[in-house]
């Protein structure tokens, strides 16, 4: 495999992980932080509910003041004038008021008087209004203070505000001479009828807790509300609930809140995570375009033109061309490095040359100076041969002149 495509295979691969780096990054710094917000907010909003419904509890303190710090009022709390009474107690008073109960005690703690509407929606009787009044009354001792109590309380079937005052004279002067106490009805069934949820744009829902279903059916959330003060739960891409509890005067839950909650915040990060994955992505398409052509202009480009130069030279050597790289610095200093190594090679090459044809000349005249040898040692040769004859000749004829004075009976010769 040539290096450009090693180099497009692991470009593509770097891309590939920015990308995928990328959109991790998105998904836990921009999915988590608007999903942080969408719980932040939905929390906020659960105890704006709560603090909504609250808001009755304020609006039963006016009442509660014009009753119990009113001197007819506290005049009735010592004498029990009937006339008082028939002027304004009774039925019309607590529909005048939306109230389903008033209770006045006297500085002895002996009830003196009470107003309850019993109708069938709330399933109640006077008894149990009775009942109920007799578990807050432990509490309220409020004495010569100028104190409002108020809170919630609830019985097996319904849950109510209630709102209590020490019954003093107009300028909140004593001495103290009584309770006076309110309930006012909390619809759960139709939380939207109540003057300040009815004003809240998302949906709410009360729960009793006094009702056993719906402590199972919500247990887990319970659960989790004995750590916390809100909780919030995913439903899915498009709806998250929050909830939240409140407690009565006794300091045990009585109420639980739940509000849905359209995912808005979250899906808005989704469309800018995937504005932003777009991003990272032609980004990184454009970084990994942009290195990858540096990197093929300064490196793979000169690596390609050297391998065809080296080629040419082993097929040349003696080729008279020459790099001439100049991309980068490194690519200048290997050029001229290989310029300079074939230059030195040639330069070798005409030296060796050279010194074979000196070499060759050597040897020719030596040859030939062994040619004049090998004729002179011929003729040396052929002249000793010469010579070796004519002396057998002499010794021949040296012989025949002895053996003819020996015939002739001379001496021989010395």
């Amino acid at each position: 495999m040539s290096i450009r495509k090693k180099a497009i295979i692991y470009f593509s691969a770097f891309i590939i992980a920015l990308v995928i780096i990328g959109g991790l990054a998105l998904d836990l710094i921009i999915t988590n932080n608007f999903g942080t917000l969408e719980r932040e907010n939905a929390e906020r909003d659960i105890i704006h509910h709560k603090e909504m419904l609250d808001l009755n509890l304020v609006a039963l303190h006016p009442i509660v003041d014009d009753w119990s710090l009113w001197d007819d009022m506290y005049d009735y709390a010592q004498d029990h004038d009937p006339d008082f009474e028939d002027s304004n107690l009774g039925e019309a008073t607590l529909e005048s008021l939306h109230l389903q109960a008033m209770y006045i005690w006297n500085k002895d703690g002996e009830l003196i008087h009470k107003d309850v509407l019993t109708d069938n929606s709330l399933s109640m009787t006077t008894t149990d209004f009775d009942e109920l009044t007799r578990k807050i009354k432990p509490l309220l001792d409020l004495g010569d203070d100028h104190k409002f109590y108020s809170g919630y309380v609830a019985n097996d079937n319904n849950v109510f505000f209630v709102g209590a005052h020490s019954i003093l004279k107009s300028d909140a002067s004593g001495p103290y001479q009584g309770i006076f106490l309110v309930l006012r009805h909390i619809n759960t069934e139709d939380p939207k009828s109540d003057l300040f949820l009815g004003g809240v744009n998302t949906p709410v829902n009360l729960y009793q807790l006094n009702n056993p279903d719906v402590a199972k059916d919500h247990e887990s959330i319970l659960s989790e509300l004995e750590k916390n003060m809100t909780v919030t739960v995913t439903i899915g891409p498009n709806e998250i609930k929050s909830y939240t509890l409140a407690n009565d005067i006794f300091g045990e839950p009585v109420l639980l809140f739940e509000s849905t909650f359209t995912r808005e915040i979250y899906q808005q990060g989704l469309k800018v995570k995937s504005f932003a994955e777009i991003a990272i992505t032609l980004i990184a398409l454009v970084v990994g375009f942009f290195a990858y052509y540096q990197f093929d202009n300064e490196l793979i480009k000169g690596i390609s033109t050297i391998t065809s130069f080296m080629q040419l030279v082993s097929k040349n050597p003696q080729t008279k061309e020459r790099l001439a790289l100049h991309t980068n610095k490194e690519m200048s200093i290997l050029s001229d490095t290989l310029n300079n190594m074939l230059d030195q090679f040639s330069e070798q090459q005409r030296m060796v040359e050279k010194n074979n044809q000196e070499l060759a000349r050597i040897n020719k005249q030596i040859a030939d100076k062994q040619q004049e040898l090998a004729k002179g040692n011929q003729e040396l040769a052929e002249l000793n041969q010469a010579m070796i004859g004519r002396e057998m000749k002499m010794v021949e004829l040296k012989k025949e002149v002895e053996l003819l004075r020996s015939k002739l009976g001379q001496q021989p010769l010395p």
